[in-house]
């Protein structure tokens, strides 16, 4: 039998059957013997890749158990694995499997890491100290002003603190540059969740907190001399070789080149010049006579040369010697102030995860490495924990796994890999990536794993490699163009960064280091798997369209290259997609827009609005993006929004509000919007509805004032209602989201309106429809979110993003064998004259590098998703190569003829267009008609939402006369019931009459009470507390319980009003407010309630308990024995 190692790693180009692999595999494994599908964990890389593995797995297995033909290629690859079975035992097995995993389908491992991970943590709640019913936050902007609005609250016991601030204030001011420090902050904070940041954490962890701050000290005290030394030195010789040449009687016009030779202009040198800049250009001209003059010195320049040069020599070797120094602490000083106030944050993190009892996402991977390191080598008591002893290890996209993760994966498969059975058919393990589909670097992607940390960490030994060559995607000329433009697009690529990288750090360190270590082909090395073949059956997969629209440049216009061009891509862009739809080429749901930003997304679509305005409605067709799909983009939705806003604002700040929901109700009636100034003036100064809403729904303004006190579910449905917004089919979607995201929020108790409205504008406003599948619509997505995605028809209008990253983003260096090595990581600016220029120049260098393969790869993706036909618009070129789009026109200009491209400004792959059967013959609706069969198939259903539910239970449930049937037994009026619930709810609560005003506020600010009422209900409440006996009771200052459940054993619920636990006695009270029954204050029934709960609470070991009745219409305390 063949040896074949136990993992394998498959390297799979777009398009070349990523998916089939895996499932493949992970069927191939079930047939083993002895192995069980609760044994193989499948890690994905998102939700929906989860979801649509695990059906892809139960589809084939179905299909394999009917043996009906559909799955042919996955029998024969389980056949030649299993040559002992035949046709009908491979399906009896297939349908065995296929039951075990639906009976037990929660052992069915096909999971996210995150989602792995979580169910790791969980299992340990208890050992990482952390609540078991812990909630997992998403929301990182969120807890990033959490943490701000902390650590502004701390500086008022931290003295330190608070100078420190002040001392970077100062110094911003001396340096003319703003002194508020809390953007910024905020801007640093996304790096407290990033994993770079671990090594700066633990370092610092490490110290005492009264060194922390010295640490900093010392620190800022080095930069600032070190750059105060060195400027000095630096301009000390300078002005001392401009002393030097004042000597002499040389002319500018005696020095070669004149005005543009720096050594005459030593003379204009003064205190406040850039010496550094200066040095710069003078650097050519040191021990370089022929630059002075070229024709040999004259006499009195050889003099000046002999008396300016040595010194000049010496400036160079002083700058040579300290400039490194100099620019790290540069690089540093920029950040240093923030780190400390970062570090601070951190600190303030765990306060509040326990006060929220929340996780963040990012934190997960970190405790499990900490769980991993409790293990050290034996890793059976995690299996112990989980409950499930994972065998088998298939991992997909592996090119986005983070360090961290794999990590943490190591001595999981370490440990299995020691313990595997030798001379297996297949691997035990699976790993399928792909190094060109790399682009989640900013969210810890390192794809470098991919390229060869796996074997350093595993055993190059132990793995063998696949590469999977063929295209079963795109048709053959999109093949073709791919094939070319990444064979010479990373060539081209890599000979711009070598000659970058070798201008900026000189000959001998480019030869010494970047070709020493293999950088200088790393991306060539990177697409070296790139070529694609075609299928050799498929006989459909001729033909394919590329088309590249080379967008003029305006001569004199000094704006950039992608801001020129933007407007005439849409326009072309727009201009294709109708002639397209008119001719019946394609159809809407066959296109995809893709681009790089949220902002270009939503500039395309609002684009592709824009020009369907003047067409009839029949020639017009959907668009859907993810925008689209938010919540807080729907116009009912905004509706709701604004009319919460205009109920809760101070009537002053309220006009916008008001005037939003107007416009808003006027414009989905279709009808016209006065805004004459009578209009502005009401708005503003009028608090009736009925005089600045007049136009609103007769409901609304009948009910405004009393809405505001429903609870906030009946509230939403009122206005939902109110408004007719269920009328519109295309809102109920929308609706049905925002009623299930109103009753996440309330299901743990009404908070109010304004909470609710501060969880929108956190949470809320984020949320969005799932984005369907097969809609007849042109889609508009990012790159990022098209991996795993393709379409008929691929359009990049803006093809233009950055080769190399923003100077402004922060990234993590190592300060390893640096004066700085105490911190071991930190985060400095991408800045090629700071970074760039320091002892820490290979940092820089390498992230130059990774950032030419990001843009790289979003192109790869990009082109990839396509399967008929690709269209880019990208600008024309310039002097400077700093573009995307220049890789497309510099290897289209070299290397076209390859291809028997002529390059033009509207270029086509392959030149002659192919014809095409039109979709239908008709209109664009026609068109949409017909594309539900292009996406529907019979066996497929699909549900229309054209129908609001709204419940007339929860009236009736919240109806005040349905409440606590034993306020009701006299059948007061409303008032009086209403009264007593107002009552009983502060005498539950409170502990003291001193609380009863805070109550009272609380509950008008969540609706339950208006302001007016709460001194008429504050003197009723002080009242029934001046009772002397209950005031007894009140006033030993046990701990109390209010409102708390009690189970019994038979599961009913019990709830007690107020329980009072002292060391040697428990006081138990219940609150009534019901009036006489046959002429009696005492009834039975509250006797033996209150009777009950005593009972239940000696049964749990209170001590001495004692249950007393309060009748608080009669100002009664009746103790129950």
């Amino acid at each position: 039998m063949t040896h074949i190692p136990p993992v394998k790693i498959v390297k799979a180009s777009a398009g070349s059957g990523k998916t089939f692999s895996l499932t493949a595999h992970y069927i191939s494994l079930l047939f083993r013997e002895h192995i069980n599908f609760s044994q193989i964990l499948a890690i994905t890389f998102t939700n929906k890749a989860t979801a649509e593995m695990k059906t892809r797995i139960l589809s084939v297995l179905e299909g394999l158990a009917r043996n009906n033909g559909e799955h042919l290629a996955y029998q024969k690859i389980i056949l030649e694995q299993n040559p002992q079975l035949s046709p009908n035992e491979l399906s009896f097995r297939a349908q065995q499997i296929y039951r075990q995993i639906l009976h037990r389908y929660g052992m069915f491992a096909v999971t996210t890491i995150d989602g792995f991970v979580q169910k790791i943590i969980r299992s340990f709640s208890y050992e990482l100290e952390i609540g078991a019913s812990y909630r997992l936050e998403m929301n990182i902007d969120k807890v990033k002003k959490s943490l701000a609005a902390r650590l502004n609250q701390v500086l008022n016991n931290r003295p330190d603190l608070l100078q420190w601030i002040i001392r970077y204030a100062r110094e911003q001011i001396e340096l003319g540059k703003h002194w508020n420090y809390t953007h910024t902050l905020m801007e640093l904070a996304n790096e407290i969740f990033k994993e770079r940041y671990q090594f700066f954490h633990n370092a610092i962890k490490g110290l005492k907190t009264e060194d922390r701050l010295t640490t900093f000290e010392t620190i800022d005290q080095i930069n600032t001399e070190g750059i105060r030394s060195f400027e000095q030195t630096l301009s000390t010789l300078l002005l001392e070789a401009k002393d030097i040449f004042n000597r002499y009687a040389v002319e500018i016009t005696d020095f070669q080149g004149k005005s543009r030779n720096p050594v005459p202009k030593l003379p204009e040198l003064n205190k406040s010049s850039n010496f550094i800049a200066f040095y710069e250009k003078i650097v050519p001209y040191i021990d370089n006579p022929d630059k002075w003059q070229s024709k040999g010195l004259s006499l009195n320049m050889q003099a000046l040369y002999n008396a300016l040069n040595p010194l000049l020599g010496k400036t160079q070797q002083f700058y040579q010697e300290n400039a490194a120094e100099y620019y790290l602490a540069l690089a540093l000083k920029e950040n240093i102030y923030y780190l400390h106030l970062l570090q601070e944050m951190s600190g303030l993190l765990r306060d509040y995860r326990d006060e929220h009892n929340v996780m963040l996402i990012n934190e997960s991977q970190n405790l499990l490495r900490e769980i991993n390191k409790s293990g050290l080598e034996n890793t059976s008591f995690i299996w112990e924990k989980v409950g499930t002893h994972f065998k088998h290890f298939l991992f997909d996209e592996f090119q986005d796994t983070s360090s961290t993760q794999w990590s943490n994966f190591v001595p999981l498969m370490l440990n299995m890999l020691a313990e595997r059975s030798p001379n297996t058919p297949l691997a035990d393990h699976l790993i399928v990536g792909d190094i060109k589909q790399s682009i989640y670097r900013w969210r810890s992607g390192d794809w470098t794993l991919l390229d060869k940390q796996v074997a350093l960490d595993l055993g190059s030994s132990l793995i063998h490699e696949q590469n999977l060559q063929e295209n079963y995607r795109s048709l053959d000329s999109i093949i073709d163009f791919n094939n070319f433009l990444y064979d010479y697009g990373p060539r081209w690529l890599q000979d711009q960064l070598n000659d970058k990288v070798k201008k900026g750090v000189g000959e001998e360190i480019y030869r010494n280091w970047w070709e020493e270590e293999g950088l200088h082909h790393r991306i060539i090395n990177a697409y070296n798997t790139s070529f694609q073949y075609k299928p050799k059956k498929d006989k459909n997969n001729t033909g394919g369209q590329v088309h590249i629209e080379v967008l003029p440049l305006e001569k004199g216009n000094k704006s950039s290259r992608v801001n020129q061009t933007k407007d005439l891509a849409l326009q072309k862009m727009g201009n294709t997609i109708l002639s397209w739809l008119q001719s019946g080429k394609y159809l809407p749901g066959q296109i995809g827009v893709l681009v790089r930003t949220n902002k270009e997304a939503q500039e395309v679509i609002e684009y592709l609005l824009s020009i369907q305005q003047p067409l009839p409605p029949s020639s017009r067709f959907n668009v859907v993006s993810g925008e689209a799909l938010l919540l807080a983009n729907n116009r009912g939705i905004k509706l709701i929004i604004n009319c919460l806003k205009a109920m809760v604002t101070n009537p002053k700040d309220a006009a916008i509000f008001k005037a939003n929901c107007l416009y808003l109700f006027h414009q989905k009636e279709d009808e016209p919007f006065s805004t004459d100034n009578s209009l502005w003036f009401n708005l503003n100064d009028s608090t009736d509805i009925n005089h600045w809403g007049s136009t609103l729904p007769d409901a609304v303004k009948k009910h405004w004032d009393n809405i505001q006190l429903r609870p906030l579910s009946e509230l939403i449905e009122f206005l939902i209602k109110a408004f007719q917004l269920d009328s519109s089919e295309s809102d109920i979607p929308f609706l049905l989201a925002f009623k299930d995201l109103v009753e996440n929020f309330t299901k743990l108790g009404e908070h109010g309106l304004l909470t609710f409205l501060n969880y929108w504008e956190e949470d809320g406003i984020r949320k969005a429809l799932p984005a369907g599948e097969g809609a007849s619509a042109v889609e508009i997505l990012t790159i990022h979110k098209s991996k795993g995605l393709a379409f008929d028809v691929v359009m990049i209008p803006f093809c233009s993003w950055n080769l190399d990253s923003s100077h402004l983003r922060d990234f993590w260096v190592s300060t390893t064998n640096t004066r700085y090595e105490i911190l071991q990581s930190v985060p400095v600016k991408y800045n090629a004259n700071k970074i760039g220029k320091s002892s820490l120049f290979r940092a820089y260098y390498e992230e130059m590098l990774f950032n030419y393969l990001d843009a790289l790869n979003m192109l790869y993706v990009a082109t990839t998703r396509t399967i008929r036909e690709l269209y880019i618009s990208i600008p024309d070129e310039t002097t400077s190569t700093t573009l995307i789009a220049d890789l497309l026109l510099n290897v289209l200009k070299q290397y076209g003829h390859e291809l028997h491209i002529t390059y033009k400004d509207s270029i086509s792959f392959p030149e002659e267009t192919p014809s095409f059967t039109p979709k239908t013959s008709g209109t664009i609706a026609k068109t949409i008609k017909e594309s539900l069969k292009f996406w529907q198939s019979e066996n497929d259903w699909y549900w229309s939402l054209n129908q609001y539910p709204i419940s007339e239970h929860l009236n009736k449930a919240l109806d005040s006369k349905k409440i606590r049937a034993d306020l009701l037994l006299l059948g007061e009026q409303d008032n009086h019931i209403r009264l007593g619930l107002i009552l009983h709810e502060i005498l539950s609560k409170a502990e003291r009459q001193a609380e009863i005003e805070t109550l009272l506020i609380k509950m008008q600010t969540e609706g339950l009470i208006k302001r007016e009422e709460i001194p008429l209900l504050k003197k009723q409440a002080s009242l029934i507390f001046e009772n002397t006996a209950l005031r007894k009771l009140l006033e030993k200052n046990y701990p109390s319980l209010n409102e708390q459940s009690i189970i019994d054993i038979t599961g009913n619920v019990f709830r007690p009003d107020k329980v009072l636990i002292g060391p040697a006695e428990t006081v138990l009270l219940d609150f009534k407010f019901t009036g006489k029954k046959n002429n009696q204050i005492v009834h039975k029934e509250h006797i033996k309630q209150v009777q009950t709960y005593t009972q239940l609470l000696q049964e749990m070991g209170y001590p001495n308990v004692r249950g007393y009745l309060f009748y608080a219409f009669f100002n009664t305390l009746v103790s129950v024995q």
